[in-house]
């Protein structure tokens, strides 16, 4: 993977190395699905299900539940107004406190992302995340912790399982 300067000044190589390990698990988990797909329960997933399974794999990772900030930008007029949106995220963050996100908010990636929560670029990074326990209280169900449990447990089995034949 390639890193700005910026982003390396701002995390620590653990963390580019955690980064790397979930990128790996969930790699390694959506292969496991497509091939298993006849023998393992359907998962349904969204960033909660997913960070809390990933959390409960890599325990070094801490779950945080909260709000990603976003914007409408209107323009009348050649005038921009900005009205800003939150919605509902979890992600991770390692023990130095950068985020790993698996599962973005409205962005299509090959991976998760590593924000920065430090340094000069923080506000395009780490300041979108906002932690709020008001969102752990709405979304921590029964149901959400057994979808968790499934991630979990799925990417065990993934990690068990001998790898697939490549056709080359």
């Amino acid at each position: 993977m390639l890193f700005s300067n910026e982003v390396l000044k701002s995390t620590s190589k653990r963390d580019r190395k955690l980064l790397v390990r979930v990128g790996e698990l969930l790699n390694t988990l959506a292969e496991y699905c497509v091939r298993e797909r006849d023998n393992i329960p359907d998962i349904k997933y969204e960033c909660h299900s997913i960070c809390r399974g990933l959390a409960l794999s890599l325990p070094e990772l801490t779950l945080v539940d909260g709000l990603y900030f976003g914007v409408d930008i209107t323009v009348v007029n050649g005038e921009h107004t900005f009205d800003p949106k939150l919605c509902d995220h979890s992600w991770l963050t390692t023990p130095s406190g950068s985020i790993i996100d698996p599962y973005p908010v409205s962005i299509i990636a090959c991976g998760p992302l590593l924000v920065v929560t430090k340094g000069n670029h923080c506000r395009w990074g780490g300041q979108l995340y906002i932690p709020s326990s008001e969102v752990t209280r709405r979304i921590a169900t029964a149901d959400m912790a057994k979808r968790s449990e499934i991630i979990a447990e799925t990417i065990k089995k993934a990690l068990e399982a001998p790898p697939a034949l490549s056709i080359t």
